[in-house]
Parts: C-alpha cells; structure tokens; sequence
C-alpha cells in the first residue's frame, strides 16, 4: 500500500467524536450517572475507532512522535504491526471500561468509580503505548 500524506481522515474523524461528545448532551436522559457512563464510553470507543482508521489506513504518522518519513520507510508490514498494538491497547481498555461501567450501572454504583476507572485507565494505555517501537 502506498502511503500518502493526508490528515483528511484524521479530521473527520475528529469533527465527528466532537459532534458526538456534543450531541450527548441532547439526549433525553435524566440519570446524571447513566450520562456520564455513555459520554465516557462514548469516548472509549472513539479513541478506539481512531486507532482501528489508522491500522485500516497505516497512516501511524497520525501518532504523536511519528513522521511521515519514518512511517514511509517502514513498509506496510511495520505499519500494521505498530498500529496493531495501539489498537490492542486501547482495544482491551475500551473492554474493560464498557464492562465495568455496564456492571456499575446495574448495581447503581457510584459514578465517582467511573470517572476513576476511565481516567486511571486511559492513562495507563496511553503511556503503555510510549514504548512501543517501529
């Protein structure tokens, strides 16, 4: 696959996770708790659709700390294999999170826990991805 350098897809897809963190507030959803579990999975999963556009596209430039350079030189088989692990990454968090948050919406738990959850938990895949190399 040849690489192009384009960041249109990347755009899109933020204008898109914006208007949907946006839209949210629109639902007609009175639990302040059950909100704040959609919004945080809501954006779970968009982090996660990122990381699958840029597998599908291997456009790893995308990340923070990549060029298109390096990412050209890679080949295609790199590239993949780079965004794979991202995706893995944030792939088992948004799991985690969406069963977590399922189970404290059963349970009425406390939407503290959530918050906690989610943001240990991002912060975690996201600086287990600082060692992953070309």
């Amino acid at each position: 696959m040849q690489l192009k350098k384009s960041y249109k897809g990347f755009v899109i897809w933020m204008v898109v996770y914006m208007l949907a963190n946006t839209l949210i507030v629109f639902l007609p959803i009175k639990d302040t708790a059950l909100l704040l579990r959609f919004t945080l999975g809501i954006n779970a999963l968009g982090i996660l659709i990122l990381t699958v556009l840029i597998y599908l596209t291997e456009k790893i430039f995308w990340y923070s700390g990549m060029d298109y350079e390096t990412a050209l030189k890679a080949g295609s088989q790199a590239r993949k294999r780079y965004a794979f692990r991202h995706v893995r990454i944030f792939g088992v968090f948004t799991a985690v999170y969406l069963l977590f948050s399922l189970i404290m919406q059963l349970f009425q738990m406390s939407m503290w826990a959530d918050i906690t959850v989610f943001t240990v938990g991002i912060t975690v895949a996201a600086f287990s991805t600082i060692r992953i190399r070309l």
